[in-house]
C-alpha cells in the first residue's frame, strides 16, 4: 500500500494525456434565468444538467490544453402558472489551457480558461395549442473559466471536480423558426451560467 501510494503521489504529469468523461449540473444567471415578463431578453431557463467529454496532454507536470466537448439542456421555468416544456440545448465545442497545482501531491487543484463553438436551439417551443416550434441561433463563441481539483486513486485513474463560468457570446446571433431565417431579428444579449462537474480522468503515456 505504501508502495502505491508513493507512486501515485510521486506522478508526473508531463508528457501525459487523458480522456474524461464527465456530467452536471447547469446553473442559469442573469438575463438567462431572469422570469420577469417585462425583460424582452430574458430566457426563463431553470437549472439544467450537463454531460460531455474532454482529452488533454501535458507539456509540463504542471502545464496542459485539451479539447472539450460539452452539451448541456436548460428547461424553462414556470410562468404565471403554466409550466413550458421547451428546453434550451447548448452544445460547446472548444479548446482550453488548464494549469495544475502541487503536482506531486494525490491532490491537485487546478485553474482552467477556454472557448470555442456555441450551438444554442429552444426545441419544443409552444406556439399555440398544438403546435411548437424549434429556435434555432448562429453559431457563435464561448468563452469558459473554472477551478477544480484532481484526486488520484491510481496511477491511471483521478476522480475529479469542478466549478466553472461558462459565458455564451451571443449578441447580434440570427434566428431561424423551423429552419426558416427570421429577416430583422437577432439576439440582443449574451448569457451565461454557472456549473458544476464531476467525472473521471483515464491517464496514459508520461515520462520515464
Amino acid at each position: 500500500m505504501f508502495g502505491a501510494f508513493s507512486m501515485v503521489s510521486a506522478q508526473d504529469l508531463q508528457g501525459m494525456f487523458n480522456i474524461s468523461p464527465y456530467f452536471g449540473l447547469g446553473i442559469p444567471m442573469g438575463d438567462l434565468a431572469d422570469d420577469d415578463p417585462e425583460n424582452e431578453d430574458a430566457l426563463y431557463r431553470s437549472m439544467g444538467f450537463k454531460f460531455g467529454a474532454s482529452a488533454e496532454y501535458f507539456f509540463t507536470p504542471a502545464f496542459g490544453a485539451g479539447l472539450e466537448f460539452l452539451y448541456a439542456i436548460h428547461g424553462a421555468k414556470e410562468l404565471d402558472g403554466f409550466e413550458p416544456d421547451d428546453k434550451l440545448h447548448t452544445m460547446n465545442i472548444g479548446a482550453h489551457i488548464k494549469y495544475v497545482f502541487m503536482p506531486e501531491s494525490m491532490f491537485r487543484p487546478y485553474l482552467l480558461a477556454g472557448g470555442g463553438l456555441t450551438m444554442n436551439k429552444v426545441k419544443d417551443v409552444l406556439i399555440d395549442t398544438e403546435q411548437t416550434v424549434e429556435i434555432k441561433l448562429d453559431t457563435k463563441m464561448y468563452l469558459v473559466g473554472g477551478v477544480g481539483a484532481m484526486y488520484w486513486v491510481s496511477d491511471m485513474i483521478s476522480l475529479f471536480g469542478e466549478f466553472g463560468f461558462d459565458y455564451l457570446l451571443l449578441d447580434g446571433s440570427g434566428i431561424e423558426i423551423d429552419g426558416t431565417e427570421v429577416p430583422d431579428d437577432e439576439v440582443a444579449k449574451n448569457y451565461y451560467f454557472l456549473d458544476f462537474k464531476a467525472g473521471i480522468n483515464v491517464w496514459f503515456g508520461g515520462t520515464e
